[in-house]
């Protein structure tokens, strides 16, 4: 495994915790990330949460994650996505996207030319 983890142009080198934004391509939405690269090899881990707006329960769950793992205790790379749904997030739109009125849940595994959802 490489030292230095590269997603969408987001670099974190091994033993760095990275809390940001991942912008989605095409529009002005930033989807909020943890990427925690850790001290040593290891497997990858992907956590999301909210694909739903109003999945509380999971999103504060991830968002606690994030806070507590370290990147010197974790062997492997732990990314997180909290939440998924940042549009319907703030909108307190329980089950569709406020942009495009569809519901993410039935949009895998998306169209790149597509709406936001």
């Amino acid at each position: 495994m490489s030292n230095t983890l590269h997603i969408c142009g987001l670099k974190v080198e091994r033993g760095q915790k990275l809390q940001t934004y991942l912008p989605v391509l095409g529009t002005n939405t930033k989807i909020p990330i943890t990427i925690i690269n850790g001290q040593n090899d290891g497997p990858t881990l992907l956590i999301t949460a909210g694909i739903h707006g109003g999945e509380y329960p999971g999103i504060a769950a991830a968002i606690e994650i994030s806070k507590a793992i370290e990147a010197e205790i974790l062997s492997g790379c732990l990314i997180i996505i909290h939440p998924v749904n940042i549009r319907s997030f703030w909108e307190r739109s329980a089950f569709v996207t406020p942009d495009d009125g569809k519901n993410l849940n039935r949009e895998f595994p998306g169209d790149v030319n597509g709406t936001l959802s």
